[in-house]
């Protein structure tokens, strides 16, 4: 079993919150001896691109009307 890291699901949380504001607290992560350690930021590298490219989702305050109804002709 893979734990997830604290940092990526940190950033997973800000990717998907409704309100975007932080406030003024701000975590920054680190790698430490990072010069000694690719492995860890490649990994740190493909973490954030693969949350970031996750399709963007709609959220409606309505339903969708139905498709029948929105094909007729008027």
């Amino acid at each position: 079993m893979n734990q997830s890291k604290e940092s990526t699901i940190s950033i997973l949380i800000k990717a998907f919150k409704k309100d975007k504001t932080d406030g003024a607290r701000r975590v920054v992560h680190s790698i430490e001896n990072a010069e000694k350690n690719p492995k860890e930021i490649n990994k740190w590298v493909q973490d954030v691109s693969s949350i970031q490219r996750q399709p963007p989702s709609v959220v409606y305050s309505k339903p969708f009307p139905d498709i029948d109804h929105l094909m007729q002709v008027y």
